[in-house]
C-alpha cells in the first residue's frame, strides 16, 4: 500500500511517479531512451501493438467500456447483466490478484486480452496484447503498473479498469467477477469498505475511496443499460 494518503490525503505515490516520469520524458534524450525500452526485448510474452490503424480500433473499442478524464475519474459503461466491484491495491495487481483474474478469464474462455491505455502516453506503448498466463499479467504488471490500462476480454465479454489510485475495478458476469474477486460480490463490497475505512487513512483518503465504493456499489448498479457511471462520484 502507498504511504500517500498518510502524508498529503491527496493522491498515492503512484501518481506522483507518473508526474515526475513524464517530467523526465519530456526531455529529446528521455523521449528516445523510454520509447526504445517500451519496444525491447523485455517484453518476452505480452504483445505490443504498432499499427496505427490497429492502435485507434483496440483505443475505440475500449472506450466504449471505460473512459478517464485529467484528475483520476472514470467512466464506466452500464452493460445489461454485468456486475462491477472495486479490489485494493497498490501496484494495479499483486500475484494472488494475478491468479485470480487467469482463472476468471481462463474460465471464460479468453486465451488473450486487450491491454489499452487510459490516458495519453507519449513514448510508451498504448495497446498491448496479453496471454491469459502468469507470465503475460506479470510482465503487464511490470512494463504498465504506473499507468492507467483496461485489461479488455477478446470477446469483450469482461473489463478490469487498472488505477493508479490503489484499487482496480472488476466488472463482468457475476460468475466472472466472483472468480476474478475470490468472494462473493457481498464479500468483496465490504472487504473494500474495511479498506476505506482504514485508520491509518486521511480523512481526504477515506472519502475518496467512499466515493469509489457508492459509485461502483449504488450508481452503477442503478444505472440504465447503455448509461456510463463517473467513479469517484
Amino acid at each position: 500500500r502507498s504511504a500517500h494518503f498518510r502524508t498529503d490525503g491527496l493522491f498515492p505515490c503512484a501518481r506522483r511517479a507518473v508526474k515526475v516520469l513524464q517530467q523526465f520524458r519530456s526531455t529529446p534524450r528521455a523521449a528516445a531512451t523510454l520509447s526504445k525500452f517500451a519496444m525491447t526485448n523485455s517484453m518476452n510474452h505480452i504483445q505490443p501493438v504498432l499499427d496505427s490503424d490497429e492502435i485507434t480500433r483496440m483505443i475505440t473499442r475500449t472506450n466504449k467500456f471505460v473512459g478517464y478524464s485529467e484528475g483520476g475519474r472514470f467512466t464506466l459503461l452500464r452493460v445489461a447483466e454485468w456486475i462491477a466491484v472495486p479490489v485494493q491495491s497498490s501496484s494495479h495487481l499483486c500475484e494472488a490478484d494475478q491468479e485470480r483474474l487467469i482463472r476468471a478469464f481462463q474460465n471464460s474462455g479468453q486465451k488473450w486480452v486487450w491491454a489499452v491505455a487510459l490516458e495519453p502516453l507519449d513514448n510508451v506503448t498504448s495497446v498491448l496484447r496479453i496471454p491469459v498466463s502468469g507470465q503475460g499479467l506479470q510482465e503487464f504488471n511490470r512494463e504498465c503498473a504506473h499507468f492507467n490500462y483496461a485489461l479488455l476480454a477478446e470477446d469483450e465479454s469482461s473489463l478490469v479498469v487498472c488505477t493508479t489510485d490503489d484499487y482496480f475495478v472488476v466488472a463482468g458476469n457475476p460468475t466472472f467477477v466472483s472468480e476474478a474477486v475470490e468472494r462473493s460480490e457481498a464479500e468483496a463490497i465490504e472487504a473494500f469498505r474495511r479498506f476505506a475505512h482504514d485508520p491509518s487513512w486521511t480523512e481526504k483518503a477515506t472519502a475518496f475511496f467512499d466515493s469509489v465504493l457508492r459509485a461502483i456499489t449504488e450508481d452503477y448498479g442503478a444505472a440504465a443499460p447503455g448509461e456510463r457511471v463517473r467513479f469517484p462520484r
